[in-house]
């Protein structure tokens, strides 16, 4: 789905509203109360996650053109794995120290902030002037 919206309305926007979605998402959950307000998160949050997921690719060649574009993207998933691995623990931990999940709640909301301010500021690397 995110893809043909990516075709109309561009990659970058596309990465900026998955970012969107994924902030607005995880500062809902700290007011989230009910079952059904947790489902909304996961649908809600799935999408735009997915949306950014598949904007990587594009966004990565371009930023950087086709040339390295295996090996940096290998980097980028190679960070989001990292990622992804080290956050539950960390939320685990804090859940453990303060006997709740809101601080780790609150610290992924800011990094979505973060998130979406990174990709704001995204802009292609000027091609280097070739002398003849």
């Amino acid at each position: 789905m995110m893809g043909i919206i990516a075709d109309r309305i561009g990659d970058k926007q596309v990465m900026v509203l998955g970012a969107g979605l994924m902030m607005v998402t995880l500062f809902w959950l700290l007011i989230a109360k009910d079952l059904w307000m947790l489902f909304l998160f996961g649908v809600v949050f799935g999408f735009g996650h997915g949306g950014m997921a598949t904007m990587e690719s594009p966004i990565v060649a371009h930023i950087f053109g086709m040339r390295s574009h295996g090996v940096l993207l290998g980097l980028v998933f190679f960070s989001d794995t990292m990622g992804g691995s080290m956050g539950p623990f960390l939320a685990g931990y804090l859940f453990d120290v303060t006997s709740s999940y809101r601080l780790a709640f609150i610290l992924c909301a800011i990094l979505g902030v973060v998130n979406l301010l990174a990709i704001l500021l995204i802009r292609p690397l000027k091609s280097p002037q070739r002398s003849a």
